[in-house]
């Protein structure tokens, strides 16, 4: 049975906490999915209506005593949205009239001088920023994207039921790899074939990053980057992100072409073995800070048990929802190759909770090779369940 959200619904807790902040009109800015993981502003407008205008900007207005209303800044997305969006008014205005519009619209939309909550202000273009600085006619801005967050980090059935079904298509993705030629395949060929299989799935957004060779580097996600060529006897490490229904996906694979030696294979169960840890520690009641600080503690006996040196890590994790890098659940996290003295002193605490989603993905580069594994898990009332399962072991592809 398919479990619909209740986008009403969250829009009313949204305006009650914001309410509580002394807001009563809010404006949410969305620059669309195209982005993918470097917009954190979409996540919230796919959380409070659905929408996403995929390439264009949008802002959502919710006030008291009004319907929900809409602003798109292209004609053919107003139809869409018109198609989509039953309970919300939709408008269209392009050019310098989006920006005009959302300033008079902020002009009279204060009750008595209340201030104006907004969200998505770090991500807006400075045409929009400064036409709302101009409505604002002497009334304050409130950053309300914090409140909203809150509300985010449990996720209710129907979100879980989407994260479930992006988990399954991350697994066939990687099922399709493990399936394909690849010896003599530029690595951009063979992601166009991974994300051809989330694509027929209808998905609003698909990326995958991919390195290869013996000395895979980094990430590497465009097309001028993904000339590297898969070869018998090497690595190829990737990665598959999507959003279906606004809800992010991901998952981490390391494969090798061909047969590969046994202590390839014992330096990814060993990587495996320490993702399996953290997920472990990760239950009800537990501050994600101290699992996280836990895991970074055993990084030195798990190079020394391999016997690698000078190794990189990516990011450990990080939370998943209506945005790849879920706000209000990601912040413990160090990000990519650092450690945890980066971790901004005085970031709220996480305290795990069923209902949240993460990504755990440790990535490791070395002097001679790479080892990753990246998995979404879900935190139940017994601890944390696996929501991909395809293979965590090194796979070897055929040629």
């Amino acid at each position: 049975m398919t479990v619909s959200i209740d986008y009403a619904e969250r829009r009313r807790v949204a305006m009650a906490a914001c309410g509580e902040l002394g807001v009563a009109t809010v404006l949410v800015f969305a620059p669309g999915s195209s982005p993918g993981m470097n917009t954190q502003a979409q996540g919230y407008m796919s959380y409070l209506s659905g929408w996403d205008a995929i390439d264009s900007p949008s802002v959502l207005v919710l006030g008291k005593g009004r319907r929900p209303w809409l602003l798109v800044a292209s004609r053919s997305k107003s139809m869409m949205a018109s198609e989509m969006l039953t309970d919300i008014d939709i408008e269209w205005a392009g050019g310098a009239d989006f920006a005009a519009k959302i300033g008079a619209t902020v002009a009279s939309g204060g009750e008595d001088g209340a201030p104006i909550g907004a969200c998505g202000w770090d991500e807006m273009p400075a045409g929009i920023w400064r036409a709302i600085e101009a409505g604002l006619t002497g009334r304050r801005r409130i950053d309300v994207a914090p409140a909203l967050a809150a509300l985010r980090r449990v996720k209710d059935a129907a979100q879980i039921a989407l994260h479930e079904k992006g988990a399954a298509l991350c697994d066939r993705m990687f099922a399709g790899l493990a399936d394909m030629a690849v010896a003599g395949r530029p690595t951009h060929d063979i992601k166009a074939e991974m994300e051809l299989t989330a694509r027929r799935q209808g998905v609003e957004y698909v990326g995958a990053w991919m390195t290869a060779g013996d000395n895979p580097d980094y990430p590497r996600y465009d097309p001028p980057e993904n000339r590297q060529v898969a070869r018998t006897g090497e690595y190829l490490l990737g990665g598959v992100m999507m959003v279906m229904g606004g809800v992010w996906a991901h998952a981490v694979r390391s494969f090798h072409v061909g047969p590969f030696d046994e202590r390839r294979g014992e330096i990814q169960d060993a990587v495996v073995d320490f993702q399996r840890c953290v997920v472990d520690a990760m239950v009800p009641g537990r501050d994600l800070a101290q699992v996280i600080a836990e895991a970074y503690g055993r990084l030195d006996d798990l190079y020394r048990g391999v016997d690698i040196e000078d190794v990189r890590m990516l990011r450990l994790g990080h939370g998943l929802g209506c945005s790849y890098s879920e706000p209000g659940v990601s912040e413990p996290f160090p990000l990519s190759f650092h450690g945890l003295e980066d971790v901004a002193p005085g970031t709220e605490a996480v305290i795990l909770e069923p209902g949240m989603v993460f990504e755990i993905h440790p990535m490791f580069l070395f002097k001679g090779g790479g080892a990753a594994v990246g998995d979404m898990v879900l935190i139940e009332d017994g601890g944390a369940r696996f929501l991909t399962a395809f293979p965590r072991a090194l796979q070897a592809l055929g040629g």
